[in-house]
Protein backbone atom coordinates (compact mmCIF):
# COMPACT_ATOMS: atom_id res chain seq x y z
CA UNK A 1 0.00 0.00 0.00
CA UNK A 2 1.34 3.48 -1.36
CA UNK A 3 0.29 6.23 1.18
CA UNK A 4 1.93 8.99 -0.52
CA UNK A 5 2.86 8.65 -4.19
CA UNK A 6 3.76 12.37 -4.64
CA UNK A 7 6.66 12.54 -1.56
CA UNK A 8 8.54 15.16 -2.09
CA UNK A 9 12.20 14.37 -1.87
CA UNK A 10 14.33 16.59 -0.45
CA UNK A 11 17.40 17.53 -2.44
CA UNK A 12 21.00 17.39 -1.47
CA UNK A 13 22.28 20.52 -0.69
CA UNK A 14 26.46 20.97 -0.89
CA UNK A 15 26.36 22.78 2.71
CA UNK A 16 25.01 19.24 4.13
CA UNK A 17 28.27 17.44 3.60
CA UNK A 18 30.49 20.50 5.31
CA UNK A 19 28.56 20.85 8.18
CA UNK A 20 31.29 16.93 9.09
CA UNK A 21 33.65 18.77 7.97
CA UNK A 22 32.92 21.77 10.40
CA UNK A 23 32.46 19.86 13.46
CA UNK A 24 36.09 18.17 13.03
CA UNK A 25 37.87 21.46 12.42
CA UNK A 26 36.58 22.96 15.37
CA UNK A 27 37.49 19.68 17.38
CA UNK A 28 41.05 19.56 15.94
CA UNK A 29 41.07 23.45 17.07
CA UNK A 30 40.22 22.83 20.45
CA UNK A 31 42.53 20.16 20.67
CA UNK A 32 45.67 22.20 19.87
CA UNK A 33 44.69 24.59 21.98
CA UNK A 34 44.30 22.44 24.96
CA UNK A 35 47.23 20.06 24.18
CA UNK A 36 49.46 22.79 22.53
CA UNK A 37 52.11 24.27 24.50
CA UNK A 38 52.77 28.31 23.52
CA UNK A 39 56.34 29.85 24.50
CA UNK A 40 58.43 32.70 23.86
CA UNK A 41 60.76 32.54 21.02
CA UNK A 42 64.36 33.33 22.48
CA UNK A 43 64.84 35.13 18.83
CA UNK A 44 68.28 32.44 18.11
CA UNK A 45 68.64 28.63 18.28
CA UNK A 46 70.90 28.21 21.22
CA UNK A 47 72.03 24.94 22.73
CA UNK A 48 72.77 25.51 26.28
CA UNK A 49 76.34 23.65 27.80
CA UNK A 50 75.52 20.83 30.16
CA UNK A 51 75.27 21.14 34.34
CA UNK A 52 75.37 18.23 36.68
CA UNK A 53 73.22 20.58 39.26
CA UNK A 54 69.60 22.07 38.93
CA UNK A 55 67.21 24.50 40.18
CA UNK A 56 63.97 26.32 40.00
CA UNK A 57 64.30 29.34 38.35
CA UNK A 58 62.44 32.57 39.80
CA UNK A 59 59.31 33.88 38.07
CA UNK A 60 58.57 36.03 35.16
CA UNK A 61 62.54 36.45 34.60
CA UNK A 62 63.94 38.59 31.65
CA UNK A 63 65.91 36.42 29.10
CA UNK A 64 69.28 36.99 27.81
CA UNK A 65 69.94 34.84 25.18
CA UNK A 66 73.64 35.03 23.68
CA UNK A 67 74.19 32.80 20.43
CA UNK A 68 77.87 31.03 19.58
CA UNK A 69 78.60 34.06 17.64
CA UNK A 70 78.01 36.62 20.37
CA UNK A 71 74.76 38.00 19.16
CA UNK A 72 72.69 38.91 22.41
CA UNK A 73 69.31 39.04 22.12
CA UNK A 74 66.88 40.19 25.36
CA UNK A 75 63.17 39.34 25.29
CA UNK A 76 63.83 37.65 22.16
CA UNK A 77 65.19 41.28 20.43
CA UNK A 78 68.12 41.42 18.97
CA UNK A 79 70.43 44.61 20.96
CA UNK A 80 73.43 45.79 20.14
CA UNK A 81 77.16 45.34 22.56
CA UNK A 82 76.31 49.39 23.44
CA UNK A 83 72.64 48.95 24.41
CA UNK A 84 72.96 45.99 26.55
CA UNK A 85 73.56 47.33 30.00
CA UNK A 86 70.80 50.18 29.48
CA UNK A 87 68.35 47.77 28.13
CA UNK A 88 68.59 45.91 31.51
CA UNK A 89 68.79 48.88 33.86
CA UNK A 90 65.44 50.03 32.22
CA UNK A 91 63.99 46.87 33.07
CA UNK A 92 65.17 46.97 36.62
CA UNK A 93 63.72 50.24 37.11
CA UNK A 94 60.57 48.95 35.70
CA UNK A 95 59.46 46.72 38.63
CA UNK A 96 57.31 47.18 41.00
CA UNK A 97 58.99 48.14 44.32
CA UNK A 98 60.39 45.80 46.73
CA UNK A 99 60.70 43.32 43.49
CA UNK A 100 63.92 41.73 42.40
CA UNK A 101 65.35 42.13 39.25
CA UNK A 102 65.41 38.23 37.76
CA UNK A 103 67.42 37.54 34.95
CA UNK A 104 68.62 34.14 33.28
CA UNK A 105 71.13 34.00 31.05
CA UNK A 106 71.03 31.37 27.79
CA UNK A 107 74.30 31.23 26.67
CA UNK A 108 75.33 28.58 23.64
CA UNK A 109 77.68 25.73 24.71
CA UNK A 110 80.38 26.58 21.74
CA UNK A 111 80.52 30.32 23.08
CA UNK A 112 83.89 31.80 24.24
CA UNK A 113 84.29 32.12 27.86
CA UNK A 114 85.57 35.59 26.68
CA UNK A 115 82.48 36.87 25.29
CA UNK A 116 79.86 35.72 27.85
CA UNK A 117 82.64 37.25 30.63
CA UNK A 118 82.04 40.33 27.99
CA UNK A 119 78.19 40.52 28.21
CA UNK A 120 77.95 38.98 32.22
CA UNK A 121 80.08 42.40 33.15
CA UNK A 122 77.51 44.14 31.53
CA UNK A 123 74.77 43.06 33.28
CA UNK A 124 76.88 43.55 36.37
CA UNK A 125 76.99 47.32 35.24
CA UNK A 126 73.06 48.12 35.31
CA UNK A 127 73.23 46.79 38.65
CA UNK A 128 72.16 43.53 38.60
CA UNK A 129 73.29 41.15 41.56
CA UNK A 130 71.90 38.30 41.06
CA UNK A 131 71.23 35.81 37.68
CA UNK A 132 71.02 32.56 36.46
CA UNK A 133 72.22 30.94 33.53
CA UNK A 134 70.64 28.12 32.01
CA UNK A 135 72.06 24.97 30.89
CA UNK A 136 70.91 21.23 30.26
CA UNK A 137 70.86 18.57 32.92
CA UNK A 138 73.87 16.31 32.04
CA UNK A 139 72.74 12.30 31.72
Amino acid sequence: MILNTQAERRMKSADDSLIPLINVVFLMLIFFMVAGHIEASDGAEVAPPLSLSASELLADPLKVVVTKEGDVFIAGVVVEDNQITQRIFDYSHSLNEGEEAAIIVKADSELEVEQLQVVLKQIKAAGIERLSLITQEQA
